[in-house]
């Protein structure tokens, strides 16, 4: 009895241009290759993985969330709430939840995929004689 968790194993060939792409899609979404294969597979399309940003404020909703508990517990056992603390907190977390919206709505990708935007680039570049953009260039910077 085979005790590996996945004993088949499956190989395919891609060529440079799907290989680079595969590598970039599961480092932006923060997986192994293997693994974001598997979850395409099964129907997942993961998304590219959020910022420090996003972690930030989700841990400052933690915090206001523990500050919360701790007049809910005080309010408790002595029957007396701090109405402007919990005011505060309240507002706190409000700005907190705005800003991941903010956050997580910024992420979406561009208009154009990175990919037909490349092919576009290089295309233009050809007919104008000038070099071509190559795959990894920043081609939604500042411009």
């Amino acid at each position: 009895m085979n005790t590996k968790k996945r004993p088949i194993s499956k190989r395919f060939e891609c060529n440079e241009y799907e290989a680079e792409l595969l590598a970039i899609k599961a480092r932006q979404c923060n997986l192994r290759e293997a693994q974001l294969i598997r979850e395409l597979i099964t129907g997942f399309a993961p998304t590219e993985a959020p910022g420090k940003e996003f972690y930030d404020a989700i841990n400052e909703i933690h915090r206001i969330g523990v500050n919360i508990n701790q007049i809910a517990a005080v309010a408790n056992g002595t029957g007396v709430i701090d109405p402007d603390w919990l005011t505060v907190l309240v507002e706190r977390l409000e700005r907190q939840m705005v800003e991941i919206k903010e956050i997580v709505l910024k992420a979406k990708p561009y208009h154009h995929s990175y990919y037909d935007k490349l092919i576009y680039e290089q295309k233009k570049a050809r007919a104008e004689g000038r070099a071509e953009p190559k795959f990894g260039d920043d081609l939604f910077g500042n411009n």
